[in-house]
């Protein structure tokens, strides 16, 4: 403990520390994790990648295709008569049940898989036995149905008025749901013949004869849009969120589509080098000012996937699919794109940067997959490509220079250190050997400490080793009466008597 005491006293605080090596290893480790720190910030990405909760829950589903199951047997539909009057009368109850059943096996898009087409009437009756079980279409408004107990399973049967006002009958397994007399629907189904059905009047309606599965909810084809005017938009409402969530299928928004299909995508924005991007949140506080107007949205590509455009992919395009695109600008918030056209080049990605230019129709307003109602704006995308950032040569030069700086400085740091251990140790061993030359060994004091008690208390004095080997007393004399001891010469010549 003394010895540490000293070398601590003679070495100074600086030199003490070099005592401690624990200290300088902690130092170490210190440096160390600076270091780590400064090269994580220099190389780390910037940001994190946005998150999905911004995506409404499952509320688009993009549909499946399977192999049809429904098999027209055309050797069944032999027996199928309409050349008389009395023959159109009457249903073959054999035919009928036949194309019921394969009728009842449809699903959505099953008829496309099976070639179905839209007919003209009249060239469906003149030619009524070649075009039986054909899959056909034609869209009409329903004028009335009822339900026919003679099938199996049970039907309904009805009649359709198309757009020019001729009657097209139909069977159909489901019953309508969802709809009025008047409304606009598709019939789509196989055909059967040309019948002459009773109406609940008790009149006849005669044409042709369509099995189906169900009538679809649809609409008459709209007119190619080419010229966007204030009056289309007098009947969108988004400003609560009642009427922001409601569907967005209406008739200015099939018109929104109608134009961007129908009008070049340059004709509407001008060439893509010179388009901006705008924040997202200028179009949810200022949907007024910016409503049918063209605008560049920048942000990360959340999700894309092909959903059905209006229900059951009926609309007044006659284009049942579109694609829906969420984008999150970090600033602006989500926002919703719908495109006829599939996007070239784009994959559902978060780190994606995706331009958008299309047509700004209104809010909407969703639940995520938390519960929680989010507010998106929606655009009708003519085009959209990815947002290549530009390479920044700047950048990389200041991270390299940094970088090196810092190692340089943590070298500086660790030479220092070495040399400042060098030096203590240097300092170290002079302060030890010093402090040695100053420390008296055991048994060289007991001479002096004698000597001390014969000048206090009248003691001979403790003999001295002058170096010759002899050893003197500084006393009058040995013995203590004052005589002189063995050695003693007497007085020298010259030296002049003491008085008694």
């Amino acid at each position: 403990m003394d010895r540490q005491r000293i070398r601590r006293a003679g070495m100074g605080k600086r030199a003490s520390a070099a005592l401690n090596p624990g200290r300088e290893k902690l130092r170490m480790i210190v440096y160390g994790i600076v270091a780590v720190a400064i090269f994580s910030l220099l190389v780390a990405k910037d940001g994190d990648p946005p998150p999905t909760d911004e995506l409404p829950d499952d509320r688009y589903q993009t549909p499946r295709e399977y192999e049809p199951l429904a098999r027209v047997d055309p050797a069944r539909l032999t027996s199928v008569r309409d050349d008389t009057d009395t023959a159109r009368a009457v249903l073959e109850p054999g035919p009928l049940q036949h194309l019921i059943d394969q009728a009842s096996k449809l699903v959505y898009g099953d008829m496309a898989q099976l070639g179905v087409q839209a007919v003209p009437r009249a060239e469906l009756l003149a030619d009524s036995a070649a075009r039986r079980g054909d899959p056909v279409w034609v869209l009409g408004r329903m004028q009335w149905y009822e339900l026919d107990s003679y099938t199996d399973p049970i039907s309904f049967r009805g009649e359709v008025l198309d757009e020019r006002g001729e009657s097209w009958l139909f069977q159909v397994v489901t019953p309508p749901r969802e709809l009025d007399f008047d409304d606009v629907v598709r019939l789509n189904g196989f055909y059967l013949k040309h019948h002459d059905m009773l109406r609940p009047d008790r009149s006849f309606a005669s044409g042709p004869l369509v099995v189906a599965e169900e009538l679809l909810p649809s609409a008459f084809r709209l007119d190619p849009v080419t010229e966007l005017t204030p009056e289309m938009f007098r009947g969108v409402r988004d400003y609560d969120m009642e009427l922001a969530s409601r569907p967005l299928d209406s008739l200015p928004y099939f018109q929104l589509l109608s134009y961007v299909a129908n009008t070049p995508a340059d004709e509407i924005f001008g060439p893509v080098e010179e388009r901006e991007p705008m924040y997202a949140s200028v179009l949810l506080k200022q949907q007024d000012e910016w409503r049918g107007k063209p605008v560049t949205v920048r942000g990360n590509l959340l999700h894309m996937q092909r959903s059905l455009l209006g229900p059951s992919g009926e609309n007044p395009l006659g284009q049942p699919y579109v694609w829906d695109l969420w984008l999150l600008n970090r600033t602006g918030g989500p926002t919703h794109v719908v495109m006829l056209e599939e996007p070239v080049g784009l994959v559902g990605g978060r780190d994606m940067l995706v331009d958008v230019d299309g047509l700004f129709f209104r809010r909407q307003v969703y639940e995520n997959k938390n519960n929680q109602a989010m507010v998106a704006s929606v655009l009708i995308g003519a085009r959209a490509r990815e947002f290549i950032i530009p390479e920044d040569e700047i950048t990389p030069w200041i991270q390299r220079i940094v970088l090196g700086m810092g190692m340089l400085l943590l070298t500086l740091i660790a030479v220092a250190q070495l040399r400042e251990g060098k030096l203590m140790a240097r300092a170290r061993v002079r302060s030890v050997a010093r402090k040695k030359r100053l420390i008296a060994l055991p048994g060289t004091l007991a001479g002096l400490k004698a000597r001390s008690r014969d000048t206090s208390g009248g003691a001979a004095a403790d003999p001295v080793d002058d170096g010759s080997g002899v050893a003197s007393a500084r006393g009058d004399d040995a013995s203590g009466d004052g005589t002189a001891g063995p050695g003693h010469r007497g007085p020298r010549a010259g030296d002049a008597p003491t008085s008694r």
